[in-house]
């Protein structure tokens, strides 16, 4: 059996936790013996009339139209990333009808109809589908992300002979403003004796937040930026095993993948206090306000200087392989008669 996979965008437009997700999800559906074929969109035919979309934007739309058009079998990964306070989205629902031309949170509202399953990452972000998009409960899935066997068995030798960094507060991610690193630096401005490692490549869209950055790297020695080490190397499983602990202080993330890699490494992770870090990593987590300089710096010092105090050896329910995720798509695939 045939899966089809279409992502939202390109590979060769970004890659980050999303691109993971999707190449990661593949390969374990592979092992179960689902044959997985990526979209060609100078193909004259789908691989498959089973599809399974990876993403929501409105955007999307018309792309899977055509495909319900063509009678295929959808399920939808939504990825939704809550940008807004909710007043918004329930506003937009109760403008739109006003207009002749739709908002976009209504043409995404109507393409939530077509899929036959539509998967969340997060309880949270089960919720917000229904309260902002009508999504019925009894349609969506929850399927966390899964993580990768080695990065339990990562050691530090690798990292810390190439960069000579160890013990140090790690944060991945793209560099941009919903991440947030100018204020993980800006919070540690005056702890020099707290190393900080950036790693991820700038946000080409906003080069102003990527020379804000670079700026106070280059005034500061004991920050450091790291643009790219590829995911699939030893070299990244080295680093997550020669920091001491991993911050995630975005101002929103629909779920944060790296920070469950982090853990599986065995480091305590510290989350922004949303909704949805707080209820997808619960007591496993330590939150800070992405908004307050004063919190990231007092959370972060505090697991920095007592790590195993904020690390529990006790597996949480959201740590599972991307052959576990592999295994619940293919009952859910199953149940909605694509396989």
């Amino acid at each position: 059996m045939t899966i089809t996979f279409y992502s939202q965008s390109p590979f060769s437009l970004g890659f980050g936790g999303l691109e993971v997700q999707i190449l990661n999800t593949a390969a374990a559906l592979e092992r179960q013996g689902v044959k997985v074929e990526f979209l060609d969109y100078w193909a004259k035919s789908l691989p498959s009339k089973n599809v399974h979309v990876f993403g929501s934007g409105f955007n999307l739309f018309e792309t899977i139209q055509r495909m319900q058009v063509k009678q295929c079998n959808i399920i939808l990964s939504a990825i939704f990333l809550k940008t807004y306070p909710s007043i918004v989205y329930k506003a937009q629902n109760l403008l739109s009808p006003l207009f002749t031309n739709k908002f976009t949170n209504t043409i995404r509202k109507n393409l939530f109809t077509i899929p036959k399953r539509v998967i969340a990452i997060t309880k949270e972000e089960c919720k917000y589908l229904h309260e902002f998009y009508s999504v019925p409960y009894e349609k969506i899935d929850l399927v966390f992300n899964g993580t990768d066997a080695r990065f339990y068995d990562a050691k530090p030798d690798l990292f810390v002979k190439e960069y000579g960094l160890k013990d140090f507060i790690f944060c991945v991610g793209k560099i941009e403003l919903r991440k947030n690193q100018l204020s993980l630096l800006r919070a540690f401005e005056n702890e020099p004796n707290v190393p900080i490692v950036l790693l991820g490549a700038p946000d080409d869209k906003d080069p102003s937040y990527t020379n804000a950055v670079q700026e106070l790297v280059d005034k500061h020695h004991h920050f450091h930026w790291i643009r790219f080490i590829p995911y699939d190397s030893e070299m990244l499983t080295s680093a997550f095993a020669a920091a001491k602990m991993h911050i995630l202080p975005s101002f929103s993330e629909g779920h944060g993948l790296v920070s469950v890699e982090a853990y599986a490494a065995g480091k305590p992770i510290v989350m922004s206090n949303t909704a949805v870090m707080k209820e997808a990593f619960g007591d496993f987590a330590t939150y800070c306000n992405p908004k307050s300089l004063q919190s990231i710096r007092s959370t972060c010092l505090e697991v920095f200087h007592n790590p195993e105090k904020y690390y529990s050896k006790t597996k949480p329910e959201w740590l599972i392989s991307w052959d576990d995720v592999a295994k619940q798509l293919i009952t859910i695939y199953e149940t909605s008669g694509l396989i």
